[in-house]
């Protein structure tokens, strides 16, 4: 095993991330909101009608935070298209893309640059019961995680491997589902209780949020596990 996970301490903090939703609902509202519309979008794409304003509003900041600037609209198009085609195709040989693949769409336009960010948050935000988002927030998260004693790395930089980092998450997902607080919360703030790779994504970020940095330093962080 590449970590190993405290369970206990990843519970409390789950619970008070649920105490912290239960202060500041518009933070789970907006990423539940944001992933209704992506939700809509893939039904506008599968019947053809995406339009222009659709695209430009799909790869803007307000809807995917990996969005590189100056991205031309027909890498916007081409890139989208490949992700949803693909996605698509493997779903119905009941198989999901791995990191290889996923590489190699995010290569694949004229620019021969990398959108491995970009691809990985359009495919939590269309997929999320199947990706993860792996961006430049991910390192910062583990360590907060480390430093939190939730977590304790055994391989180095294990998360530089999508497909590991998918794992990962996965247990993290699961202790999230089994929180009842957490699914008490989501319940009464969303009116559903199903997780998925999103919503840890939204999890993990919130450990590491400059704007909630006061609350969050490991110092008062770990007083409150040992508390619960």
């Amino acid at each position: 095993m590449n970590y190993e996970i405290n369970e206990g301490k990843l519970g409390c903090l789950i619970e008070i991330y649920a105490e912290f939703l239960e202060e500041n609902s518009n933070y789970i509202i907006d990423r539940n909101n944001n992933l209704e519309y992506f939700k809509s979008i893939l039904e506008k794409i599968k019947k053809k009608e995406l339009t222009d304003d659709d695209l430009k509003e799909i790869f803007s900041k307000k809807r995917l935070y990996s969005v590189p600037p100056f991205f031309k609209p027909a890498m916007r198009n081409k890139l989208l298209t490949k992700v949803i085609e693909q996605v698509e195709f493997f779903n119905k040989e009941n198989q999901r893309l791995d990191e290889n693949k996923i590489n190699e769409i995010s290569r694949s336009l004229e620019d021969n640059k990398s959108y491995f960010a970009l691809t990985t948050e359009l495919l939590c935000a269309f997929y999320p019961d199947q990706y993860c988002i792996k961006n430049n927030k991910v390192e910062d998260m583990i360590k907060k995680l480390n430093e939190l004693g939730v977590l304790l790395v055994k391989e180095k930089n294990f998360y530089e491997d999508y497909d590991k980092l998918v794992e990962f998450e996965r247990v993290i997902l699961k202790n999230m589902e089994n929180n009842v607080k957490l699914k008490n919360v989501y319940q009464q703030i969303i009116g559903r209780t199903n997780m998925n790779f999103y919503d840890v994504d939204a999890f993990l970020y919130w450990i590491i949020d400059d704007n909630y940095k006061e609350k969050n330093n490991p110092k008062i962080l770990n007083e409150k596990i040992e508390k619960n």
